[in-house]
């Protein structure tokens, strides 16, 4: 009876529903779409290790190992990962129902967060944005660190606006908010950016904070237990720490940062998601200055998002380009879309004649449902997602090599996903991450020597990378890699 009587409340059947989407997405063609990956199969493999070894490693030959120093998924995501194929056994629909966890606990505690700070309408808003956004599931499903960092990074905002909702004296949203932001932190380096981004936002909202050096102490101590572990998993001495976040710095050694910036800058203005982003971006600060104009409450949790997506949008403009290096932001300025579009329509109305006020309002739906049939369009129709619905090569690479003896040697050159498919640990491996980083290079000597049965590799070499392949000839090309075999 009570279960019913729940059903009856229009808020809890709005929260199946958004979680029954979700997850109907979420798993939708799981191990197919998005297809494994080169980043997805280190950490993978990193997970493998983890429940064999107690160490964050890479095999590069038979019982010889690696450090993973510079895979930055932390063991938020791997351990879990590690776990379940310690019980479950090893294999990608494992590994990726975890990820399905993380994408439904970032929808729930978005919802309950925005609910939280402007009620149930805008929660319901933000959520039908959140869970019609294709790189949610893009992203979301690979074995990645930027979904489970979102959720972590959310949660971190929801207990702080706890706390001051509070007046800052609950002590254990301290500690929860502190455990929140150590976990975000150790789950990808990216997220340290939210470390400025609080110590400038609380440096404005000092007034109005109440320290108390015990508080203080206990949330220092609360973020600190996380990172702990993760330095325990992630590093061996100082040196690696300090050469990670050397490394992270600057991963693909990028020389001209000018002109790195003005191409990524254009993208904002060329390319559609970034575009996306942009709009989403620009509604936010235009909505933060309306409120500063008129003297509204601004929250401190909504001024570490500033911060944090100020700082991240700068912080991108100075690397590769990939969409996924603004994607925290992306979300954040996602969620809060349906707010931000409906401050600057009640500006709007107050600044102009009552004739006018039907059309603002109109306006104002008319954008949201904009950006949600743009949303919508591309999880259906045209995502990165959607375009691999019909692909088989998970199930194409797991059935090839499920019948590989463990008496032939194998080299993975550069094909790290290939591991989740092996049946067997009788394989050499090299993996370059970056032009400038990479493991297993004392190994390539064996490729010469004809030692290995045979080898692995994307199935586009370049003439220079397989010059010394001169005892190898092509035995088959599948899913996207080509196979080695002795002439």
């Amino acid at each position: 009876m009570k279960f019913l009587s729940l059903l009856k409340n229009k808020e809890t059947i709005f929260l199946i529903l958004i979680v029954l989407i979700s997850f109907e997405f979420s798993t939708y063609k799981l191990t197919e779409s998005p297809p494994i990956w080169f980043d997805e199969g280190n950490y993978i493999q990193v997970a493998i290790n983890l429940f064999n070894s107690g160490q964050q490693e890479l095999q590069v030959a038979p019982n010889h190992f690696s450090h993973a120093l510079y895979l930055t998924t932390g063991y938020t995501v791997i351990l879990p990962i590690s776990l379940v194929f310690k019980f479950f056994g090893i294999d990608l629909m494992q590994a990726r129902a975890i990820m399905v966890c993380y994408i439904l606990a970032l929808v729930l505690i978005s919802y309950f967060f925005i609910k939280q700070l402007v009620g149930f309408r805008f929660a319901a808003l933000s959520s039908l944005l959140l869970i019609t956004f294709p790189p949610l599931y893009g992203h979301g499903k690979n074995v990645m660190g930027e979904i489970p960092g979102i959720f972590f990074l959310i949660l971190f905002l929801f207990f702080i606006f706890k706390l001051e909702k509070s007046k800052f004296k609950n002590k254990n949203c301290f500690i929860l908010s502190g455990l929140a932001a150590g976990l975000c932190l150790a789950t990808k380096p990216i997220f340290f950016l939210a470390l400025p981004a609080m110590v400038i936002a609380i440096f404005f909202y000092r007034k109005k904070i109440d320290f108390n050096w015990q508080h203080t102490l206990v949330f220092i101590l609360s973020i600190s237990a996380p990172l702990l572990i993760w330095a325990k998993f992630q590093f061996s001495d100082l040196n690696s720490f300090l050469g990670m976040f050397s490394f992270y710095s600057n991963p693909h050694e990028l020389d001209n940062r000018w002109q790195i910036i003005i191409m990524n800058l254009s993208r904002f203005f060329t390319e559609s998601t970034p575009l996306y982003f942009l709009a989403l971006f620009l509604a936010f600060i235009a909505s933060f200055f309306i409120r500063i104009k008129i003297k509204a409450s601004i929250l401190l949790a909504e001024y570490i998002t500033l911060y944090f997506s100020i700082i991240l949008f700068f912080a991108y403009l100075t690397t590769v380009g990939f969409y996924r290096y603004f994607l925290p932001a992306q979300i954040l300025m996602l969620i809060f879309f349906p707010t931000a579009i409906f401050i600057f329509s009640q500006y709007i109305k107050d600044k102009i004649n009552n004739s006018k006020l039907k059309q603002v309002k109109m306006g104002a739906w008319a954008v949201l449902f904009l950006f949600l049939s743009i949303n919508i369009y591309g999880l259906l129709f045209n995502s990165w997602v959607v375009n691999n619905y019909t692909s088989k090569k998970s199930l194409i690479l797991k059935n090839y090599f499920s019948n590989y003896s463990s008496r032939e040697s194998l080299f993975l050159y550069n094909t790290p996903e290939i591991i989740v498919f092996l049946p067997h640990k009788n394989y050499y491996q090299y993996v370059e991450f970056t032009p400038i980083v990479s493991i297993g290079q004392e190994q390539l000597l064996k490729i010469k020597e004809g030692m290995p049965d045979e080898i692995i590799t994307p199935r586009n070499m370049p003439d220079e990378k397989i010059k010394d392949f001169s005892l190898y000839q092509i035995k088959d090309e599948i899913g996207g890699f080509a196979i080695w075999e002795k002439k």
